[in-house]
């Protein structure tokens, strides 16, 4: 029995180069080329080769695009520069307003006669030396304005470190005793404001006459007062002399009590002008003994009477 002859198993890859294998007539066969002419050959080994060719690139074109990127580049460049000197500058600002060389080193005060600067100071804490920026003037002029003797003020800041602050102090017009003991006055304005006390008679200023609690300074008296308050403010300097108090009678009339003697009626508190300038020129005139009131009430009819008697009428003018 002859053996079985068994021809080796070509590869795959042998398998395929065998089907381009130059043939004996071709000029190629055994040529330097003949690999590269193998190599050139797709197979499915080979990693085939793109059909997209590389298109050229316009120089303008190219340059524009260039120049674009370069464009937004600058832009970024701006916007990043002033975004840093934004914050520079407000880092500088920062710096100066709160800093010591911003802040109310000095407190200029004028017009206060009976408030003291002290009492300012310390009331609107101007005594601390707040940064001129956190001051708000105007929160600082309700309070100096609730002070008693206050009436109106003003706040002005200049800059960089002063504070001006104007004060127009209330004008005192009577006084009133506090309970029935002397030694104790209040002071009051023409709005019935009470300005202060003080432990002494004031002196050039017309007492009031009226019942019933006196408040605390700053506080205002009652309404049914106003009347004889406005009466004592219109009164001329030579009257005030002669008056030795003022008051509102049952009747809801103003009298005012004469020094030595007599008194005037002013009945309501309605047209006290032509009241007040009736009365003094009688009482310049006439002298009053006791007992004897000018009846004002009717400016154009004043009439002088003893008690409840109306003895005498006299017209002025």
């Amino acid at each position: 029995m002859s053996p079985v002859i068994t021809k080796p198993k070509k590869s795959k890859k042998a398998m395929l180069l065998g089907k381009f294998k130059p043939k004996r007539n071709d000029p190629m066969a055994g040529s330097r080329n003949s690999k590269k002419t193998l190599n050139t050959i797709p197979n499915k080994f080979q990693r085939k080769t793109s059909s997209r060719s590389k298109v050229a690139i316009h120089p303008k074109i190219k340059e524009r695009r260039i120049e674009v990127i370069r464009d937004q580049g600058r832009k970024r460049l701006r916007r990043f520069s002033v975004l840093l000197a934004t914050l520079a500058f407000i880092g500088i600002l920062s710096a100066i307003f709160f800093s010591p060389i911003t802040a109310a080193n000095s407190v200029n005060i004028s017009g206060n006669y009976h408030e003291s600067k002290t009492q300012i100071l310390s009331l609107t804490g101007l005594d601390s030396k707040p940064q001129l920026i956190s001051i708000n003037s105007q929160a600082l002029v309700q309070e100096i304005d609730a002070l008693p003797w206050v009436n109106t003020s003003q706040v002005e800041k200049v800059w960089p470190d002063s504070i001006n602050v104007k004060v127009v102090e209330r004008n005192p017009v009577a006084y009133l005793t506090i309970g029935s003991q002397a030694g104790s006055y209040a002071i009051v304005d023409n709005n019935g404001r009470v300005l202060g006390v003080s432990s002494t008679k004031p002196a050039n200023l017309v007492e009031l006459f009226a019942q019933g609690k006196i408040g605390p300074p700053g506080s205002f008296l009652s309404p049914s007062l106003l009347g004889a308050l406005d009466a004592i403010t219109l009164l001329p300097s030579s009257m005030k002399e002669m008056t030795n108090y003022v008051q509102i009678n049952g009747s809801g009339d103003i009298i005012i009590a004469l020094n030595p003697f007599g008194s005037i009626d002013l009945g309501a508190g309605s047209d006290l002008g032509s009241k007040i300038a009736t009365a003094a020129a009688i009482v310049s005139q006439v002298p009053l003994t006791a007992g004897q009131t000018v009846d004002v009430s009717v400016p154009e009819s004043p009439v002088i009477s003893s008690g409840n008697n109306k003895n005498t009428s006299t017209k002025v003018g």
